[in-house]
């Protein structure tokens, strides 16, 4: 999803002040208000940076949700790298021993998956705090927006 916005505001950048934000569609949408918001953004750890520092401005119960994701992300791959170095040296040992037994052979395919999955696990607490952090984005910015809209709405009618 990152890359794909990045690409979407390359294009939308030239058009910005023509764009009607509500005929778009989410991703469009999203590239506007991240054009708007924070500016263009050229690679993908800098949009991570910025839209983390303008949510830890206005919406700070996110970040620490995003933070919590990331920590677990921390913890799973940490897991996942234990379990690998438990698998060699499994393995490493069925070599040192005089007889191998079926134990000796089988624990170290099933370290290698119990660190298999901890690797997928990781990378999706990775993926759920990017989720986080652009949902969480998308919506205050619809919300600022909206309330914009309403504002000059209603001091439209009070003229």
């Amino acid at each position: 999803l990152g890359t794909m916005i990045l690409k979407k505001m390359a294009k939308i950048k030239p058009d910005l002040d023509k764009a009607n934000i509500e005929s778009l569609e989410y991703e469009h949408r999203l590239a506007v208000l991240l054009l708007k918001k924070v500016g263009l953004i050229e690679h993908l750890n800098h949009l991570d940076a910025r839209v983390t520092s303008y949510l830890r401005l206005h919406a700070l119960q996110t970040t620490l949700v995003a933070e919590l994701y990331s920590a677990q992300h921390i913890m799973y791959r940490g897991l996942s790298f234990g379990f690998f170095l438990l698998a060699l040296t499994l393995a490493a040992n069925v070599f040192r021993m005089p007889s191998v037994s079926f134990e000796q052979t089988m624990l170290p395919f099933i370290s290698l998956v119990l660190c298999l999955a901890a690797f997928r696990r990781a990378v999706s607490f990775r993926r759920w705090r990017y989720r986080e952090i652009l949902l969480s984005f998308y919506h205050l910015a619809i919300g600022e927006q909206q309330t914009q809209n309403n504002g000059a709405a209603s001091k439209q009618a009070a003229d």
